[in-house]
């Protein structure tokens, strides 16, 4: 992760305030709560997947999604059908191994709210890995409960092992995203298409990346739709206190980032990111927008996982909850002996005090 486009809009930022820039502001395409519910009982009603994992010897990779009169359910082992890094790994101590997930969506989804609900875990792929775009580490020790400035997993300051695909490996030895999954988007073989990557626990469809130039013409062409969050500027850091406490590593006084030593560069916590609907992007604050889908012609809301902060939504707008897995009625899938990490801890977290 770069920051030289951040730095160019924080730069943008800071000469708004002085009166002397002014933002381009591009409507997102919303809808209204209590439009139409869409019903998706079309596509992943009868799916049973049984491959191979690439990279687990011995380990198949197992989803299953069925769908009631009212709702869809996963139940999944949540092993990876494509190529993963190694784990243990610097970074992260844990392996991964075959679990009992099972979750549950709305078959007709329907925004019912105009601010999005906060959730740490937004929804699954359909391959059966779990979307988790924060982490449990936060400032000064690890807890998911705790009120704290929290540590983004894609920053450049601390190795907390993501692979290749932006994922890494739970104490539990629970497999997971944290961003796009580059082999399974290459498994997913759409090229530069629309691609339905994953479901909302709101019932809702994910995409990866790519959406329509015009949300509600499917001939208007292909780009990589993009987010409206940019960092905070000074000011708005020195107003912003998380649980009492001041963003570590940072003083107002400094003219560059992470010029002296102990201090954190910008982008390192969640609380250092803002919505911003006047950057001109495609999406709304959960990174997601109306319109047509491949699957969905006759359009719906719709979230993407970008390239570009914060890479996966992180609040739904229909009627969902958490989608934190529950115990599903067995998958099989040998697991690995042994899940690594020290006992009853989690990831390495981050050095307290930077």
């Amino acid at each position: 992760m770069t920051f030289s486009k951040d730095a160019k809009v924080l730069a943008l930022m800071l000469a708004l305030g002085a009166g002397s820039a002014v933002l381009q502001q591009r409507q997102v395409q919303a809808q209204s709560v209590g439009d139409q519910s869409v019903n998706t009982s079309a596509v992943d009603c009868d799916v049973k997947i049984n491959t191979p994992s690439p990279s687990l010897p011995d380990m198949n990779s197992q989803v299953r999604m069925d769908c009631s009169s009212n709702q869809r359910t996963m139940t999944t082992n949540s092993i990876p059908n494509h190529i993963v890094g190694s784990f243990p790994g610097p970074g992260n101590p844990n392996r991964i191994s075959a679990q009992n997930n099972s979750f549950s969506m709305p078959l007709s989804a329907r925004v019912v709210r105009d601010k999005g609900m906060a959730v740490h875990v937004p929804g699954f792929a359909r391959n059966g890995i779990m979307l988790e775009p924060q982490t449990e580490e936060v400032f000064g020790g690890v807890g998911m409960g705790r009120d704290g400035w929290r540590y983004e997993a894609i920053q450049t300051v601390y190795n907390l092992g993501l692979d290749m695909n932006l994922a890494h490996v739970q104490p539990t030895g629970n497999y997971h995203y944290h961003g796009l999954p580059a082999e399974y988007i290459k498994l997913l073989n759409q090229g530069q298409q629309m691609t339905l990557m994953a479901w909302a626990s709101d019932g809702f469809p994910i995409y990866a990346r790519y959406g329509y130039t015009n949300p509600m013409n499917a001939a208007s062409g292909i780009k990589a739709v993009q987010p409206n969050f940019r960092l905070k500027t000074p000011e708005e850091l020195q107003a912003t206190l998380v649980n009492g406490q001041a963003r570590p590593g940072f003083e107002i006084s400094e003219t560059r980032r992470n010029t002296q030593v102990g201090s954190l560069p910008l982008g390192v916590f969640v609380q250092d990111w803002v919505y911003d609907s006047r950057l001109g992007g495609d999406l709304d604050e959960c990174n997601g927008r109306f319109g047509v889908t491949p699957e969905f012609p006759q359009g719906i809301y719709h979230y993407y996982i970008t390239e570009a902060y914060p890479y996966m939504q992180r609040c739904i707008k229909g009627d969902g909850k958490e989608a934190r897995p529950r115990p599903g009625p067995g998958m099989g899938g040998r697991s690995p002996p042994g899940m690594g990490g020290p006992p009853g801890g989690g990831m390495r977290r981050p050095p307290p005090g930077g």
